[in-house]
């Protein structure tokens, strides 16, 4: 209700004339003239005070049109004092991604903490170089009476991250380009190992202790005539037994789909997503983030840490990031966050995702989950770091082959963030290229090999 509230309400706001944003609007209590819920509006030099009203659980002020700064890195906000059991929240309301479409974006929710208060918000918000306008909202969340006093609020510039030019043959995703080439911390699991791990605690009918075990005779013959298997959607989920089961959680646990290589013009953008994905997907891992970065820390029954949480938050109060899902915060039944249904892809990871003797460099086996590999079959390599460096094609002990399953002879092509052309190579030893084995350099880019006719 609130969130509908807040856009109706945005939606039907007179509009004013369009104003430089100034961290002394905050003292200014006149300028946020729209007061959602009734909100009660006030303050002084000291800062903008709002209330909840009579009969009211939630209140907001906003003030219309603001032109923020461009490349908004950060988000300043002082809270002076909130009510005992108050709680306060701080969106924007506007074109934040300069698509032309007004949305909501949450800042901070459900906040208790005062004094100075920094935000990183999403890179792909608020770095438009054509500033529309937005309407910015502060408000609290509480009884009737709640309150909560800002006492500053400043929108704090960075340096525009530097996108790469044009590459021939390569079509570049503004998202994918936000994404560092060299992401940090760089600490890559051993998603061939996360997998098997995972395999051996969800498929192991004699597993013992709480919530164990986790997978369960399905006699139901609802698609086929035969006992089955069946998984619960979470750790502690009793929900659904028996033959009511999501199909998603058995599926990812046994299927997968491969990384796309039927269109090689996104083959840059794939292989820097995939490395940014392959490195901060161990946060939702109970074993990568300290116990009180979680909300099921202490449950006992994977002492490997191979069930991802559903999900993840950038901040739960002074913690980030935080580790978290549905069930536990909205009482539905599970008695934890764990997730089956997402930790099951594992394996699309333990199939793809191989690193090769070169810690920069990831090789991308883009066989492994891929049931039509007729006429070619393709590996990509995704080089991070700067420059040219020697890459070997054989890879580190307990990788597949490189030479992918047809078992025929290796062609590559690759594209270069450095050079202004794609090459493609029709043989091994073409160009003087050595062959399969032999240390190559691979140029900053991205590098197909394939095999097959």
């Amino acid at each position: 209700m609130l969130f509908c509230w807040t856009v109706m309400l945005c939606a039907t706001a007179t509009q004013a004339e369009k104003r430089p944003w100034s961290e002394t609007m905050v003292r200014q209590p006149n300028l946020w003239a729209t007061r959602m819920n009734e909100a009660v509006v006030g303050g002084d030099a000291g800062g903008l005070r709002v209330e909840v009203a009579p009969d009211r659980k939630w209140a907001i002020a906003a003030v219309e049109n603001v032109l923020l700064p461009e490349n908004v890195g950060a988000i300043s906000l002082r809270v002076r004092e909130i009510s005992p059991s108050g709680k306060w929240l701080m969106r924007l309301w506007g074109e934040v991604r300069g698509r032309g479409r007004a949305m909501t974006t949450s800042v901070a929710e459900r906040e208790r903490r005062v004094g100075e208060v920094v935000f990183e918000p999403d890179p792909r918000t608020l770095r438009m170089p054509s500033r529309p306008p937005v309407q910015v909202q502060l408000g609290i969340e509480g009884e009737p009476g709640d309150y909560v006093v800002f006492e500053a609020l400043d929108f704090v510039p960075t340096e525009p991250r530097p996108k790469s030019g044009p590459i021939p043959g390569q079509i570049a995703i503004d998202a994918v380009e936000l994404m560092p080439n060299l992401p940090q911390p760089d600490k890559m699991l051993d998603w061939r190992a996360k997998a098997q791990a995972y395999d051996r605690l969800v498929f192991d009918w004699e597993a013992k202790g709480e919530h164990l075990p986790l997978i369960g005779l399905d006699e139901g013959r609802i698609n086929v005539d035969r006992p089955t298997f069946g998984l619960p959607s979470y750790v502690g989920d009793t929900r659904l037994l028996g033959s009511n089961q999501e199909s998603i959680t058995a599926m990812g646990a046994v299927v997968g789909a491969t990384v796309a290589r039927y269109a090689t013009r996104y083959a840059r953008a794939l292989g820097k997503w995939m490395l940014n994905l392959a490195n901060a997907a161990r946060l939702f891992y109970p074993n990568a983030l300290p116990k009180d970065h979680q909300c099921c820390g202490d449950w006992k029954g994977d002492p490997e840490g191979v069930i991802a949480y559903e999900g993840l938050r950038h901040h739960v109060g002074d913690k980030s990031p935080f580790a978290t899902g549905d069930p536990v915060v909205m009482k539905w039944g599970p008695k934890t966050d764990l997730g089956l249904y997402g930790s099951g892809c594992v394996g699309l990871l333990g199939g793809i995702v191989q690193t090769t003797n070169v810690e920069a460099i990831l090789r991308l086996d883009c066989l492994a989950t891929d049931f039509h590999r007729a006429p070619k079959c393709f590996a990509l390599r995704w080089n991070r770091s700067p420059g040219r460096t020697p890459c070997s094609r054989r890879l580190r002990a307990g990788s597949s082959s490189p030479r992918g399953r047809c078992g025929c002879r290796a062609k590559a092509a690759w594209s270069s963030a450095t050079s202004p052309r794609t090459r493609c190579m029709r043989g091994r030893k073409r160009r003087g290229y050595p062959s399969s084995g032999h240390p190559r350099t691979t140029p900053t880019g991205t590098q197909w090999t394939g095999t097959g006719g």
